[in-house]
């Protein structure tokens, strides 16, 4: 890669942090401004990562002759306004999931970018991990039969970022906001589309006081089962609504006819009657590796990963699953 890329990050909390240390770590990157509307974040940024200028306007960090590439690192409620404003403006965009909180945003951004001509990736750094290709390469041959049955539990307390409960004005909600990375991986290692989901679920965090501020609250636990057009099931189990102090272990299982895959970020287990096999993996940062692959594609060196399409499919999963919660019954997607 020989051109420089000027860089600017809109959102300067975690997420923003994670797509800042991926930009710096490369040659050709540089890091022009960084936007957010806490002062003390965007200062802070700038002055750890070097950043050429900060500011609490979006609008004037992007809008800049010297930036081509934008990182989208907001709450996902803002995501389609600012992509929408830098495609309009010719910069290509790395948004965080989830891509949007509806359909019509989700469109809108995919539409701006292919208007406009700029790529548009979707933050699913899972697709990047070695694990998931490592296990798209061990069900897709068959490792352990088809179909499978993967399972995803993970819970925890009440979310420090109040906003990430907001259906509105937030991300939506666990079954939007996290979900959708499962959602994603499971069409990436069946190798096929989900058709139907079933879902069932509460908000165990209704009547906090900590929340009382948020006009729509999400459901925040859920139960899902979706269903694959290659007959394999994906089961996910998670909760938001815990109380402060009470996180539970999470884990993950796939189940097929011939044996068991426990996947884990450093080490793949795989079990079957008789044997047992250990995949040991390299440990790696998921996000750096996507900043760093889509640099390559704005410079001309790769083609686009995960496409706004893909985080679109990954909405649609998510508010079926809402769907069904509401209407007590499957629905199709």
């Amino acid at each position: 890669m020989v051109r420089s890329l000027g860089i600017a990050v809109i959102g300067a909390g975690d997420m923003g942090t994670s797509h800042t240390i991926g930009w710096s770590t490369l040659e050709n990157a540089r890091l022009v401004a960084v936007a957010d509307l806490i002062e003390e974040r965007a200062r802070g940024l700038k002055e750890k990562y070097g950043f050429e200028t900060w500011t609490r306007d979006y609008r004037e960090a992007i809008d800049r002759g010297d930036v081509g590439v934008v990182s989208v690192c907001t709450p996902a409620c803002y995501h389609p306004e600012v992509t929408v404003f830098a495609a309009e403006r010719g910069k290509h965009v790395l948004c965080e999931k989830p891509i949007a909180l509806t359909l019509e945003a989700a469109d809108e951004m995919i539409e701006a970018c292919k208007r406009n001509r700029v790529f548009l990736e979707i933050g699913f750094q899972r697709r990047y991990m070695e694990s998931s290709m490592r296990l798209a390469e061990l069900l897709q041959g068959g490792a352990i039969g088809r179909p499978v049955m993967f399972t995803d539990h993970s819970g925890a307390e009440i979310r420090p970022k109040r906003a990430m409960h907001d259906m509105r004005e937030g991300n939506g909600g666990p079954i939007i906001d996290t979900c959708c990375h499962i959602f994603d991986l499971w069409r990436l290692i069946f190798d096929a589309e989900p058709i139907r989901v079933t879902a069932r679920g509460f908000t165990f965090a209704k009547g906090r006081p900590e929340l009382s501020h948020i006009r729509k609250l999400a459901p925040d636990t859920g139960a899902l089962i979706v269903e694959h057009s290659s007959g394999d099931l994906g089961v996910m189990t998670i909760t938001w609504g815990l109380p402060p102090g009470l996180n539970i272990r999470s884990y993950t299982d796939i189940l097929g006819p011939k044996g068991v895959i426990f996947p884990g970020f450093n080490q793949i287990l795989i079990r079957r009657e008789g044997e047992e096999e250990k995949i040991d993996l390299v440990p790696m940062d998921a996000k750096a590796a996507q900043v760093h692959y889509f640099a390559k594609v704005v410079s001309g060196e790769a083609e686009l990963k995960v496409k706004g399409e893909n985080g679109r499919i990954a909405l649609r999963v998510s508010l079926a699953a809402l769907k069904s919660m509401e209407k007590g019954e499957p629905v199709k997607i």
